[in-house]
Formats: C-alpha cells, sequence, structure tokens
C-alpha cells in the first residue's frame, strides 16, 4: 500500500494519500474537494540489510 504525493490543480494544495491496489475511486484533495489532482514524483527511500540496525556519528563530531 503505497502513499502517493499529490498536488490540487485548483488550490495548488499539496497532500499524501494512502492508496489501496484494488482501490478505483478517483482521489481527491482534501481542502477543496476537486478531483482534479496530479502525483508528484517523489523521493523514495532505499534501505539494504547491512545499513539496518546501525547508527554512527557524524564524522568530526559526536553526539552531545
Amino acid at each position: 500500500m503505497p502513499i502517493y504525493e499529490y498536488e490540487c490543480k485548483d488550490c495548488q494544495y499539496t497532500f499524501e494519500q494512502l492508496v489501496f491496489q484494488n482501490d478505483c475511486s478517483p482521489v481527491c484533495c482534501p481542502r477543496c474537494h476537486s478531483d482534479k489532482v496530479s502525483r508528484l514524483m517523489s523521493a523514495s527511500s532505499v534501505f539494504s540489510s547491512s545499513s539496518l540496525g546501525r547508527c554512527a556519528a557524524p564524522a568530526g563530531g559526536g553526539f552531545s
């Protein structure tokens, strides 16, 4: 169940919406209720199994 980011073409409000795979209903703006929305490109997060569970202090400094 991905979360997509949308922008309303009527009021320029940007919002996120959880989209279910079998849901065919149109996405509407929660502010003005317009169905004239466009899905935005958003940055994705990539995790690898080697980076899970590690926490390192930044170089040249530490936690205070």
